[in-house]
Order: C-alpha cells, then sequence, then structure tokens
C-alpha cells in the first residue's frame, strides 16, 4: 500500500476551518434557485458549487450550525412559494440543495432545526402523498419530507385538530398509510420511514390505535418467507426503532412474541443489512425486558470532566461504595424474563463473532447496553464470556469483536478492577495479532479495536487502579505505534498512547514521546521504523521491548519491507545497546539464518548485516573463534539447505546473501586466508550478478567492488588475481545472454578505476562496444545498452586526473591519458540517437536518458580537470549542448523533464563550463527554477520557450529536428507567424532548407520521414510555408527538393502509411509556382495507378481538391473542368488495365506528361 508521505512544512492548524466563510454565497445561491431552475445547465453548475463548498466542511460541520437554521429556511421557504404546478421541479430542486446539508451536518442536527409548526403537517404529507417516492431523479425529496414530517408528528397537539369534517381520523389514517408506504422501500426513504413510524406510533394518542397492529404486522414479516428484501428489511428497522423510542408499558407485552419471530427468522445467516438491524432489534428488545436503571455495582472513576479528574486525589468509587445500595427487589423483572435475556446475551455473544465489522460493532453496543441493566454477578459472567473467547481457535472476527465489546464495557464502568489482569494480557497479544493467509494477513482490524480497549481504559479507570499495568501498556503501544504495518493502527495506538498520557498521567516520559510520536509523524512507515524508533529508543525503559518486538516477530514478517525495515531499526539500536543486540545476533539472529523458512532466513540474513555494521562502526566487531566460525558458514549452509535443488532459488534470501558478503568485506570480516570461503563466495556473487531479477543483479553489483577491494586488492599476493576477474567480465559483455551482458555491464560501471587498471583500456573499448548496436540481434537489447551507457558515467564520476597513467594514483581518479576520449564522446552521440522501438515501444528512450546523464558527468568531470579548457572544444560543447535541445523537444514527456534538468544544471553551473554557446541566452530560457515555474510535461507551454533559441544556427537543425518527431507543427507555425516582416523572407527559407536538410539525412528512416511529411503537410495547410513555394526563387530551392525526396523516400515501399502521407504532401505543393505545380501533378498522377486502391482513391480525391483549391495556379491547361470531372466520377478501386487509360486522359486534359512504365530490370 502506498504510505502517507511527511509534509517538508510544519503541520499544524492550517488545514483547519475556523468558520463558515462561504455563508452568503451560500445564500446567494440558494436565492437565486427560482430564477435559474428552468436552465439545466445554470442549475448543474450552481449545484457543483454548492457541493464543492459544502463537502469541505464533512469534517468540521459544527461549524455549519451558527448558520444551519438560515439555511435551511432559505430552502424551506422555496419550497412553500413554488405552488403551480409549473414550479414543481423548483419544489425537488430546494428539497435536493437542502439534502446537502442533511448529508454534511447530519439529520438529527438538521432536523432538530426545521419548522416546527402543526399548520405545516397537512401541507407536507399531502405533498407525500403525492409523490412518486420510489423516482430516482426525486429521492432527495422523499428523504427530506419524511425526516420534517418526522419531527412534526411530534407536536403536542390532537392530529384530530387536523382532521376534515367527513372522517375524524383522516390525517391519523394518512400518515399511516404513508408509514406503511415508505417503510417497507429498501433505500434512504424507507430508512427514514422508520424514524417517522417511531415517532408517529410513540405518541400518546396512536399508542392504543395503531401500535399494536403494527408490532404484528412487522413481527409476521420477519420470516425468511417474506420474499420482498425491501419490506423484510422495514420490519427489521421500524421494530428496531420502535423498541428503542416506545415507553416499556407499551411494547413490553409484545417482546416475547417479537422474540419467537426472531427465532425462526434465521436473521443471522441472512444479508448484512438485515443481521445488523437484527442485532439491534435484539438489544432493543433486551432492554425493554429490564427496567431502566444503571447498574449500582459499576466502576465509576467520578466526574466525566477531564479537568476535574485530575484535580481529584485520587478517591475512587468501586462497587459497593457508599450510595449504591443493592435492593433485592431491584432486579425482580430478571426472575420474570431470565429465559429469554439469557438467549438475547447468548445471541449477542455469538454475534460478536459475525463475519462483518458493522455487525459485530452493533453487537458489542448491545452486551454493554444489556450488561448495564443486570446485575453484578450476571455483569460478571458476561464479562467472562467476552474474555473466553480471545482462544487462538477463534477467527479474527471473534477477537475483533471481543475486544470492540470489552471496550464498550470498560465505557460503561461494567468491566471491574479485578478483571484488568487477565484483560491486559489477552490486549496486549491483540495488539500483535496477525494471521497470515498466502501472501498477505489478516488481523489489522484486530490490532486497531486493541488500541480502542486501552484508549477507553483511560477514560474509564482511575490512575491508581491502572498504575500496575503501565508499564505493559505502554510498551505494546509504543511497539504499535512504531512497528505495526499498517499506518490506521500506528494512528490509532499513538491516540491510544496520547489518552492515557492525558488522564492517567503515569505513563514514563508520556509527554516527550507524545511530541515526537504525533499522528502525522507516523504516517510514514519507514520513518516510524528508522528515525522516530531511535528517538524513543533514548528512554532505556522501552530499548529492550522493542528490539524484542523486532526479533520475534518483525524481522521475518511475511511482507520483505517489513524484515527489511526491522533490518534497519535493529541496526540503528545498536548505538543504544550494543551488548544486548551483539547477544541476540549470536544467540538467535545467526541459527535462524540458515533455517529452511525463507522469510525467516532472510529476515535474519538482513538483520545480521545491519547488526555487524552498526557493530564495527562502534569498533565493537570483536567475536570469539567459535562466534566467527559461526558468520562465515552461513553462506555455505544456506547454499546447501536453499539452492541446492532450486537454481534460481528465493530471490530475496539470494539479495540478502549478497549482502552478507558485502557486509563482511565492509567489516574486514576475517576470512582473507580461507580459499574455499572466497571461491564460494566469489561464485555466488557472479551467479547473481547475471540473474534475470534487476534487483538481484544490483544487489550483486553493490558487492563485488567492496569484496574484491577487501579480499583481493588490499592483499598484495593475490592482487594478480583481479586481473583475470576483469578479463572474466569484459569477455562476457559480449554473451548472448541479455541479462549476463546487462549484469557485467553494471558490473563493470561499479569496480573503481584502481581495480580496473591493468585491463582499463579494454574495458572501456568493450563496454563502448556493449552500448552500440553491433548486429541486428542485440538491436532490441536496448537494457543491456543503457547498463552500458550508465557504466561510463559511473566509470568518468570516479574522477580525472591529469599525468602518466603508470606514475598515477588511480584511487583518486582515472588518468585523462588513459580514457579514450574521442570514443567515448561518439558513443554518447550515437546513444543520444538511440530510437529503437519493439512491442514495448520506444525502448531507445532507456538509452537517451543514461547518454544525457552521462553527458552531464562528462563535461562536469572534464571541467574540474586542468586539462578541462583543452579537451572542452566550442565544437564538442556545441554538438553535446544541441543534442540535448534536441530532446527537449521530443515528445516523450519524461525525456523532456529529464534533458531540461540536466541542461539547468550545465548553464548553470559554478565554475562555468567552457565553451557552452549561448551561455546568457540559454540561462534566459533555463532559469534554475525552471522546472517549478512551468509544467514540463505540457508541450503546448515548452514548445514555444524552446523555440526562442531556433534563431540560434547552432541549434536550429537539433531543434527541428526534434519538433519533427515531437508533432510540435503548431508551436513552429506559431513562431514562424511571429518573425518580424522584415526578417520573414529570409527565415523561411533558412527554415525550409533545414527541413529538406533532415530529409535527406534521415532518407529511409521511416521514423523520421513520415512524421516529417506529415509536419510539413500541416505547415502547408496553417499557411505559413505557401510564401516559399510561390516565390519563384523560393520554390527552385525548397519546391522541387521536396518533390525529389518524396520520390526517393516512397518508391518501391510497401508502407500503405508512407506513401500516403507524402501524397498529401505532394497535393499542398500544387498551391505553388506554375511551374512547381504541374511537376507536383506530374508526380502525382503516378500514383492514380499504384497498385493498391486505397494509394490510387486518396491521390484522386487529394488531386482534385487541390485544382479545386488551387484553380489559379494552373496555366495552359487544355480542359481542367473534364479532367477534374474524371477524377472524381471515377471508381479507382477497378483494376489498373481499367484505370490506366483514365489516368492518361487526365494527364492530356491538365496538360501534362503521360507516365511511362519503366521496363523491369534484366528484362
Amino acid at each position: 500500500m502506498e504510505e502517507f508521505e511527511l509534509a517538508e512544512v510544519p503541520i499544524g492548524l492550517g488545514c483547519a476551518l475556523e468558520m463558515f466563510s462561504e455563508k452568503n454565497e451560500i445564500l446567494r445561491i440558494l436565492e437565486s434557485l427560482p430564477e435559474v431552475f428552468q436552465n439545466s445547465i445554470t442549475v448543474e453548475i450552481s449545484f457543483e458549487t454548492y457541493q464543492k463548498i459544502l463537502d469541505r466542511y464533512q469534517e468540521q460541520p459544527h461549524l455549519l450550525d451558527p448558520h444551519l437554521e438560515q439555511l435551511v429556511n432559505t430552502c424551506l421557504d422555496t419550497f412553500r412559494s413554488a405552488t403551480s404546478l409549473p414550479l414543481l421541479p423548483l419544489k425537488h430542486l430546494s428539497l435536493k440543495f437542502l439534502r446537502q446539508i442533511f448529508k454534511v451536518r447530519g439529520r438529527k442536527e438538521v432536523v432538530k432545526r426545521m419548522p416546527h409548526e402543526i399548520s405545516e403537517l397537512v401541507l407536507v404529507l399531502t405533498f407525500l402523498e403525492s409523490m412518486d417516492l420510489e423516482n430516482a431523479e426525486t429521492w432527495e425529496s422523499g428523504y427530506v419530507l419524511i425526516l420534517w414530517l418526522s419531527i412534526l408528528v411530534m407536536n403536542p397537539f390532537s392530529l384530530k385538530l387536523l382532521d376534515g369534517a367527513s372522517d375524524d381520523e383522516a390525517v391519523s389514517k394518512r400518515l399511516m398509510n404513508l408509514c406503511f408506504k415508505t417503510v417497507v422501500m429498501n433505500s434512504c426513504v424507507g430508512e427514514a420511514g422508520t424514524t417517522l413510524i417511531a415517532n408517529f406510533l410513540t405518541r400518546p394518542d396512536m399508542e392504543k390505535l395503531y401500535m399494536s397492529s403494527f408490532i404484528q404486522w412487522a413481527t409476521a414479516r420477519l420470516s425468511p418467507q417474506t420474499k420482498d428484501f425491501g419490506v423484510r428489511v422495514g420490519a427489521f428497522g421500524s421494530l428496531a426503532v420502535l423498541f428503542k423510542h416506545a415507553k416499556r408499558e407499551e411494547v413490553l407485552c409484545h417482546a416475547k412474541e417479537v422474540i419467537e419471530a426472531l427465532t425462526v427468522s434465521s436473521f443471522e445467516t441472512a444479508d448484512t443489512v438485515i443481521r445488523k438491524l437484527g442485532t439491534k432489534l435484539l438489544q432493543r428488545i433486551g432492554q425493554i425486558f429490564l427496567k431502566i436503571k444503571i447498574a449500582s455495582w459499576r466502576y465509576q472513576r467520578g466526574s466525566r470532566s477531564l479537568l476535574k479528574n485530575l484535580q481529584r486525589s485520587g478517591n475512587i468509587i468501586e462497587a459497593g461504595d457508599e450510595g449504591m445500595i443493592q435492593d433485592p427487589n431491584h432486579y425482580e423483572e430478571l426472575r420474570e424474563y431470565s429465559g429469554e435475556i439469557e438467549k438475547i446475551l447468548d445471541w449477542l455473544l455469538g454475534l460478536l463473532k459475525d463475519k462483518d465489522t458493522v455487525v459485530r460493532w452493533s453487537a458489542a453496543k448491545g452486551v454493554g447496553r444489556v450488561t448495564n441493566r443486570l446485575p453484578q454477578e450476571y455483569g460478571d459472567e458476561v464479562v467472562e464470556s467476552v474474555l473466553g473467547s480471545f482462544t487462538d481457535r477463534e477467527q479474527n472476527g471473534t477477537w475483533h469483536g471481543g475486544c470492540l465489546a470489552l471496550a464498550e464495557l470498560a465505557r460503561r464502568g461494567l468491566l471491574l478492577p479485578g478483571r484488568l489482569p487477565m484483560t491486559i494480557v489477552l490486549i496486549q497479544k491483540a495488539l500483535i495479532y496477525d494471521e497470515i493467509r498466502g501472501n498477505f494477513s489478516v488481523g489489522s482490524h484486530v490490532r486497531d479495536a486493541a488500541c480502542y480497549v486501552i484508549w477507553a481504559f483511560a477514560r474509564a479507570f482511575d490512575p491508581a487502579v491502572l498504575a500496575p499495568y503501565v508499564s505493559p501498556l505502554a510498551s505494546s503501544l509504543i511497539i504499535t505505534m512504531l512497528f505495526d504495518r499498517e499506518i490506521n493502527c500506528r494512528r490509532a495506538a499513538s491516540a491510544a498512547f496520547q489518552e492515557n498520557v492525558g488522564r492517567q498521567g503515569s505513563f514514563p516520559h508520556g509527554i516527550e514521546i507524545v511530541t515526537l510520536a504525533d499522528y502525522y509523524v507516523l504516517g510514514n512507515r519507514r520513518n516510524s521504523f528508522t528515525k522516530v524508533s531511535i528517538e524513543i529508543g533514548q528512554f532505556q525503559e522501552y530499548v529492550h521491548t522493542m528490539v524484542d518486538h523486532l526479533v520475534t516477530l518483525k524481522y521475518n514478517h511475511f511482507d520483505p519491507q517489513i524484515r527489511e525495515l526491522s533490518a534497519v531499526a535493529l541496526g540503528n539500536f545498536v548505538f543504544l545497546d550494543k551488548e544486548y543486540l551483539k547477544t541476540l545476533l549470536m544467540k538467535k539472529l545467526v541459527p535462524l539464518a540458515t533455517t529452511v523458512h525463507t522469510p525467516t532466513a532472510h529476515g535474519a540474513l538482513i538483520s545480521i548485516c545491519q547488526i555487524m555494521r552498526g557493530l564495527s562502526q562502534m569498533g565493537k566487531l570483536n567475536f570469539t573463534e567459535e562466534e566467527k566460525s559461526d558468520i562465515r558458514n552461513i553462506v555455505m549452509k544456506i547454499l546447501h539447505k536453499q539452492f541446492r535443488e532450486l537454481p534460481l532459488g528465493y530471490i530475496p534470501l539470494r539479495e540478502a546473501v549478497s549482502k552478507l558478503i558485502k557486509t563482511c568485506a565492509e567489516v574486514k570480516f576475517p576470512v582473507h586466508e580461507d580459499k574455499e570461503i572466497l571461491e564460494t563466495w566469489h561464485a555466488i556473487l557472479e551467479d547473481h550478478i547475471s540473474s534475470v531479477a534487476t534487483s538481484l543483479r544490483q544487489e550483486a553489483g553493490e558487492a563485488f567492488p567492496v569484496f574484491l577491494q577487501e579480499y583481493y586488492y588490499q592483499d598484495p599476493f593475490k592482487r594478480g588475481e583481479i586481473k583475470r576477474f576483469v578479463d572474466i567480465f569484459v569477455q562476457n559483455l559480449k554473451s548472448t545472454v541479455l541479462t549476463t551482458r546487462m549484469g557485467y555491464a553494471l558490473l563493470l560501471g561499479k569496480l573503481p578505476p584502481h581495480i580496473l587498471r591493468d585491463s582499463f583500456g579494454e574495458v572501456i573499448t568493450k563496454v563502448c562496444k556493449c552500448a552500440l548496436i553491433s548486429s541486428s540481434t542485440d538491436k532490441d537489447w536496448a537494457d543491456a545498452r543503457r547498463e552500458a551507457v550508465n557504466a561510463l558515467g559511473t566509470i568518468i564520476s570516479y574522477g580525472l586526473q591529469s599525468g602518466d597513467e603508470a606514475e598515477a594514483d588511480w584511487r583518486k581518479g582515472v588518468p585523462l591519458r588513459a580514457l579514450d576520449t574521442p570514443l567515448i564522446i561518439s558513443v554518447l552521440k550515437e546513444s543520444m540517437n538511440d530510437y529503437t522501438t519493439d512491442k514495448r515501444g520506444d525502448i531507445g528512450s532507456w538509452v537517451r536518458l543514461a547518454a544525457m546523464e552521462t553527458i552531464k558527468i562528462f563535461l562536469i568531470t572534464l571541467h574540474n580537470t586542468n586539462e578541462g579548457s583543452r579537451l572542452l572544444t566550442s565544437d564538442l560543447v556545441s554538438s553535446l549542448v544541441a543534442l540535448l535541445l534536441k530532446q527537449c523537444v521530443e515528445k516523450i514527456d519524461n525525456i523532456r523533464v529529464h534533458c531540461v534538468t540536466i541542461l539547468t544544471t550545465l548553464v548553470h553551473f559554478q565554475p562555468p563550463i567552457q565553451n557552452i554557446p549561448y551561455r546568457s541566452r540559454l540561462q534566459e530560457i533555463f532559469p534554475l527554477d525552471f522546472d517549478k515555474s512551468i509544467n514540463l510535461r505540457s508541450s503546448t507551454m515548452t514548445y514555444p520557450i524552446f523555440l526562442q533559441l531556433l534563431p540560434l544556427s547552432e541549434f536550429t537543425q537539433s531543434l527541428l529536428s526534434g519538433l519533427v518527431i515531437g508533432g510540435g507543427s503548431l508551436a513552429l507555425s506559431e513562431y514562424l507567424n511571429g518573425v518580424p516582416a522584415k526578417e520573414r523572407t529570409s527565415e523561411l527559407r533558412r527554415i525550409s532548407t533545414c527541413l529538406v536538410e533532415i530529409f535527406k539525412e534521415n532518407e529511409k528512416i521511416e521514423r523520421v520521414t513520415i512524421p516529417l511529411m506529415q509536419f510539413l503537410t500541416k505547415l502547408f495547410q496553417s499557411g505559413v510555408l505557401v510564401d516559399v513555394v510561390t516565390d519563384s526563387e523560393g520554390s527552385i530551392e525548397f519546391g522541387f527538393e521536396l518533390i525529389q525526396c518524396i520520390k526517393n523516400e516512397c518508391i518501391k515501399s510497401p508502407r500503405v502509411e508512407k506513401i500516403l502521407a507524402g501524397v498529401e504532401l505532394l497535393a499542398e505543393l500544387i498551391q505553388g509556382t506554375p511551374l512547381l505545380a504541374k511537376t507536383t501533378l506530374s508526380r502525382l498522377v503516378v500514383y492514380l495507378c499504384h497498385s493498391y486502391p486505397r494509394v490510387r482513391t486518396l491521390t484522386a480525391a487529394k488531386i482534385y481538391e487541390a485544382l479545386l483549391t488551387y484553380e489559379e495556379s494552373m496555366e495552359e491547361v487544355n480542359d481542367l473542368e473534364t479532367g477534374m470531372s474524371l477524377l472524381s466520377e471515377t471508381d479507382w478501386t477497378q483494376g489498373i488495365e481499367i484505370i490506366r487509360p483514365i489516368r492518361n486522359n487526365i494527364c492530356s486534359l491538365l496538360s501534362i506528361p503521360i507516365p511511362v512504365l519503366l521496363p523491369k530490370s534484366g528484362a
């Protein structure tokens, strides 16, 4: 999952709203509804604006409260004012806008502020009766009006006052009919209907009239035989709400009947909605059986005020305190309904194991509500049953439901202090609950609920009660907030810790930890593992707990990222308690590194690497001979156990082996004289460097240089073997396996110059050869060429130095005389023109990206040498900058962005790089903040800026070449149209000459010529090149050369797309001088007899369109009208023998030569 990244700016209340600042705008929108309701477009725009504004307040809806009544009344005034039938849409529209306020603030708060006058009841009722409540377009109206009606029916006036003379109970009957109509709707309207029926039937004058009959009706429809799902949902929902709001005396007589119906309803196996409503109904019936009372035995901390609690002296009110006298007759109803209550509690406890969270949450609240009315002995049995569900045999849902129930019991004071020892142990287990299922796990909801339990403890218990458990609770919460995989669990643990610090005041270093580990800091998982953990580790009481947790549960986690972060954290903890970590390293991690369980072995290996690196930095890497032997043999044992029958093995484990070899070399682990170990490690790294896994090649590439440096180069007697190794590496650059070539190119780039010294010339030559396309076989191996170009950049980045190569210190960099600079420059230029494509797309872009980066390294490194001014000639630097500018106008966004970044770095480099042409102009085009001031991925924004460099002759051809491929014809048209009139002619000729040169240089290169012909066609169509071909001198220089280029490109070409592009461009040339027009027509009529019917048809259409548009260009034509008629009326899909005479006749009519069929070669 993608993690929350930390912002670099201080985070405070900047994102919080302080007031409802858009009130006037909202009121303006609402007041304008009568004027705009008939214009659907205006209404849609207004609603989107209105919705967007209100949605901003969903997290702070209380800000609307001071203005809520005014907003509601504005909507309802509009509703009332629309009295005629044509204004009916306005009624619905006003209620639609009002429903958005319900969504943001909540229906309970809004309904309270709606008008309560009894006179409104008939108006609302009449409108609802006339509505189609199932209409999907007006459901908001029904929803809002039913909720309004639910508050209106609570008026303490007799409904008979509203009845007509003919029927004394008309209004009540109408209301009851509406209730029956709405309650069975499976929608928001139906949900609102349950509120209406509860408020209506609980009126004193309606209880006797309708309540019994309605309960019987609803009870009968709880059965699974009820086929209509909406009716069944309505029955469950209305009964649940009714038993919640009705007087106990009114519904108690129906409770047993409903329980019996629930028993046969099998609701616990039904849909989630029914299970949730059934759970609500169960708990409400349970409360009905028991009189309304608060358990006298419950634990009371005291005042609900945090301030008063902190001011108290610690007095605790527990069960049996003064004022809480147990009356023997207080629970007399328990004896009467003991069977039903026991059944309900069993049911609720069973529903704590439900598969859906909403059902478990409702059951947990039900357990708390019913237990709150039970005597102590019964309540304690409920608590014991909940605690008994935390067993290893139970599923994750049971643990989650149990945690929710414990939290509800604790909040109500029903979890007595005597149960805390067992509860704390179970909650600690829940905080680390993680059930592995294949390649994923479940349990984050359990851990989140466990944090909620501890949060509830902070509010429920006095500090003196929780004092014995502060240490385990604090440690468990810190472990969860730092090392949990899921962001919601880390933040939940942080909230629980903060609540305990504030209300208990006894958590060790609580204020400091809350400051370090706040909501935002813990949003980043890596930050939590590697930074916050060390900051909290300064408090010694938590260090061992955190380390033990990592070594017990996290180092072998199923997620490789967690294992890697755990290893980094363990390495950091070395600086806090080195002896403890060293003991864990040898006693636990080293033995586990060779286990056959690959995640465990992988986690142990990378943890060993991090701990050894930490011990080395502290100078405490002192092992006994036995411990050295154990570490030395880790790789050999893994090789035997893990890789014996698996040629590829487990890739992360192989990466860890490479890391271990690298770490041993970095910390100078003593295996210098063990030839077998060194040969084995060398063979493993060679195997990994040619792996198909990119990450494994990278790890081996990082390990190899350190390995050779420590175990061969440092030993004068083994130094001679390095040349043999390097020669083997160089030979593998010619491998016929792509991944082998990639791996060894990567490796040679990683090796420092002093390792390559004896074979440096051969290395550079072979790497350069690998970077070029040498045969059709490796043409598609852009990955290998990219690695080779990157290798050149890495070698150069080690630094360049003057002086003789034999006398130079190669550890300070590569001697310039040993570097074949001309070869490297030619390779970089060739790589910048790598446009290889395959089914993956433009794979040559990978090579171009690498070449750009290497050019930057090359220029900067060469500039920093004493001979930079001599080597960085004007021609060299100009050519490289021109190549970079070409990529700035390419069609691939990533290429443009990367290239602009590099150019910005080069032109602003200090001290300035020599011989960059037009440096000041380039600095204006590419300011330091260029990437922030403009969207580099937008070609429409960047092309006009880059074309400001077009007048500079050194960059013209490169920019035009990039524009052709990038499709920048519009940008070039705008540029040419903006050229001053005095300079326009000369600039047009210069640009057109460059375009023809690009055409000639790229003849038969379809990647360039096809977009170039399309590019020129668009320029002609935009009118910017017309002046070039209508001028007699210009047409000779440009038009005829263009015709010849098209002819050479399209002749004998089987590609239809290219021929069609050529035909379209030729058709545009007809608008030139008469001589150019006739020459163009002479070429076009050849395609009228092309072997492809599609080409013939398009050619005829294009000639006809051109003659119709540019008729004035045609002079001395025999019969233009007849010729055009033949072009338009002929079926050019017929056979060539049929259409050739027609084509020849058209040539005669247009006074152009008839094409002659050339004889076949060799005939």
